[in-house]
């Protein structure tokens, strides 16, 4: 009895430290296109992740004031998190022939709780935390079926299946492990027509949330909706992610197999990154008491269908899909891949520290060997939680990402069509929208991407009935610009091609671009300057200067990019209108938001070179060189030494260095 409340009193020590931690607001990468759906009764990006939406729209409904609608949101992460660590205990106790050390258990529930990831995507709004409860819970039924070979666990485990394909796709990744348990019982499994048509039914019953997206799709006047679910196939594209690539990341990924293996290494990293060079220590010695176990045994059974899920989630996961690592972004995109995985890695730690406890056994008395390891052992995770604390709680009500939508909302006009692309952008202000803006000004929201859909303009039509769209013809951005441009002043966040619109262009103010006709009173200086004059967002560079925790999160420094480009976008306006002062600003702005973005330099040193500092120039524009070869960079350089240096050494010395980029630049095509 002691030792259920001692687990029950951890557990709700988790329970509490995440709820004093809940993120209030979104942060950035999928939060707001999560928040967003739920809110206006639609669904998420592919696969649409129904059975999250439901459970969601239910928690937004909480009566608990002091809760955003993202924090209340969020609460399905947070108890799926604090579940997942109960399963986990669950399984251990499977496992082990042996009475579960309650001690160890608690040290291995408190590690997991406070590692970075486990605890930050309990704390913000994610499908993530609930995709491995799913996960934790099939394997939980699979563990049970193989000891006991009842049929209730198939039972179970054909309802969860189907709960899990209406949630996350990589869930399927503990298929292995549960196919290698239920082949172990395989001459007791009874194919009787009721066992098999039970199966079934309750596999369609765990589908059954796919119901809410066609509802949905058919019913609802939410905006926010990913895919043409009046049908079979419209669903099935939802459900494979058609959009996206079927069982593929993302359009991202590259084939090159140095890359795939690249991946096990960055497996590594991560792991030690989050649980330290100590976990492979105790890695090893999991193995030395897997090893031990005696080959035909039901632990030993089921520790090889542990191995199998750890190589799944792990190794085999990451080699297939591949991220690219290239940017903050699509490191944030990686992370919340290792969630799962990591939860297996607790399973494993457990019995590594179960071999270390026995190990110190025989060196130490019974007298000192609990004192002795919870000084080794028991303070870890609390190393941990007091290391990662700051770095969570930093988010708690940080406004940057919803600060991101307020600013492009409020810099459009009151009758505004804003055409939106990008996740960072359009989810953050599609959640500010919803979410926050309360003004009855008429804008619309255009996600522009799916005007490549056979769907969504008459989707707009539905809603927007004042909007000019032709049920006739396919509608492109070209062609809906064109159409509408005499109702509502067109705002966008990339310079969209104007076919058959001569008279028209593109003009800067500040995150966005307004669509204004040549030689009307519109002053883009005045709207740029006025922009980060308003901005919610103008001190982040003094954020990032003091060296602001929050930053330290991935998705939240991609919105540090953003404004980087909308800086530099400003800058080279100024710089052109030969305003010098305006446009250093702008420029400096933009290197210390994002220092690794070589077009800052690159502006850095057209400023320079415009003034006559020509030192300077070349110094800035090397910076960019040194993070890419592109050949603008090089015709700047050559520029720099023909125009700007007059004195003979200087001129030669860039066109060596000039000469030596371009043949350094020729080598990869000659090799191709």
């Amino acid at each position: 009895m002691k030792k259920k409340v001692a687990l029950v009193a951890t557990l709700t020590v988790v329970f509490a430290t995440y709820l004093s931690t809940v993120s209030n607001t979104i942060y950035g990468g999928d939060a707001g296109d999560l928040v967003a759906s739920i809110l206006d009764r639609g669904f998420a990006h592919p696969p649409g992740y129904p059975l999250y939406s439901l459970l969601g729209i239910i928690f937004s409904l909480l009566p608990v004031a002091s809760l955003s609608p993202a924090g209340k949101i969020t609460l399905v992460s947070t108890l799926s998190s604090v579940f997942s660590l109960f399963f986990v205990y669950l399984i251990i106790r499977q496992i082990s022939e042996k009475e579960v050390n309650i001690p160890l258990v608690i040290t291995v529930i408190l590690s997991g709780a406070f590692n970075y990831l486990i605890w930050l995507y309990s704390v913000i709004p994610e499908v993530f935390p609930l995709n491995a409860l799913i996960i934790l819970s099939i394997y939980y039924l699979s563990i049970r079926y193989y000891k006991s070979a009842k049929t209730a666990y198939l039972y179970l485990l054909s309802f969860m299946f189907g709960l899990g394909v209406s949630h996350h796709h990589t869930f399927i990744l503990i298929a292995p492990a549960l196919f290698y348990l239920i082949w172990q019982k395989r001459k007791v499994i009874k194919f009787a027509p009721i066992n098999i048509g039970g199966v079934f039914l309750l596999m369609l019953a765990g589908l059954s949330p796919y119901l809410y997206v066609v509802y949905a799709y058919c019913f609802s006047k939410a905006e926010i909706i990913w895919g043409k679910t009046d049908s079979l196939s419209g669903l099935l594209d939802l459900i494979l992610r058609k959009g996206y690539g079927t069982f593929v990341a993302g359009p991202f990924v590259s084939n090159i197999p140095i890359h795939r293996f690249l991946q096990i290494k960055n497996l590594f990293l991560f792991v030690i990154n989050d649980f330290s060079y100590f976990y492979i220590l105790i890695f090893i010695l999991a193995l030395a008491y897997y090893l031990r176990l005696e080959k035909k045994s039901p632990e030993k059974k089921i520790f090889n269908s542990l191995w199998i899920a750890l190589a799944t989630f792990g190794p085999v996961f990451f080699f297939y899909a591949n991220f690219p690592l290239t940017s903050k972004f699509l490191f944030a995109t990686l992370e919340r891949f290792f969630i799962s995985f990591y939860f297996f890695c607790l399973i494993i730690l457990y019995f590594g520290i179960l071999k270390l406890f026995d190990i110190f056994k025989r060196f130490f008395s019974e007298k000192y060997i609990y004192v002795l390891f919870l000084v080794v052992v028991a303070l870890y995770p609390l190393a941990t939680a007091l290391k990662n604390y700051p770095l969570i709680v930093s988010l708690k009500n940080d406004q940057t990402a919803e600060n991101l939508g307020k600013d492009i909302i409020d810099s459009t006009g009151k009758k505004s069509i804003l055409l939106l692309s990008t996740d960072t952008i359009l989810f953050n202000t599609q959640y500010y929208f919803k979410a926050k803006y309360t003004a009855s000004d008429d804008k619309i929201i255009v996600h522009e991407n799916k005007f490549y859909t056979d769907y969504y303009a008459l989707r707009l039509k539905k809603l927007y009935p004042d909007l000019k769209i032709d049920n006739n013809r396919k509608t492109t951005t070209q062609i809906f610009i064109k159409d509408n441009l005499d109702k509502y002043d067109i705002y966008a966040n990339a310079k969209y091609r104007l076919d058959g619109l001569d008279g028209y262009s593109w003009k800067n103010q500040g995150l966005l671009y307004r669509l204004v006709k040549d030689g009307s009173s519109f002053d883009e200086g005045k709207a740029i300057t006025d922009f980060w004059t308003m901005s919610k967002n103008k001190n982040l560079a003094a954020s990032v200067k003091n060296n602001d925790l929050k930053f330290r999160n991935f998705f939240t420094a991609d919105i540090l990019r953003v404004y980087s480009t909308a800086h530099q976008n400003s800058g080279y306006y100024f710089l052109n209108e030969n305003k010098y002062r305006a446009a250093y600003k702008h420029i400096e702005e933009a290197i210390l938001l994002d220092e690794e973005d070589a077009d800052s330099y690159y502006l850095a040193s057209l400023y320079y070179k415009k003034i006559g500092d020509c030192r300077q120039a070349e110094n800035k524009i090397n910076i960019a060189l040194s993070k890419s070869d592109d050949a603008l960079y090089i015709k700047q350089l050559e520029d720099i030494g023909k125009n700007c240096f007059f004195d003979e050494v200087d001129k030669k010395r860039v066109d060596k260095a000039v000469e030596k980029f371009n043949k350094d630049l020729n080598i990869p095509l000659k090799n191709f």
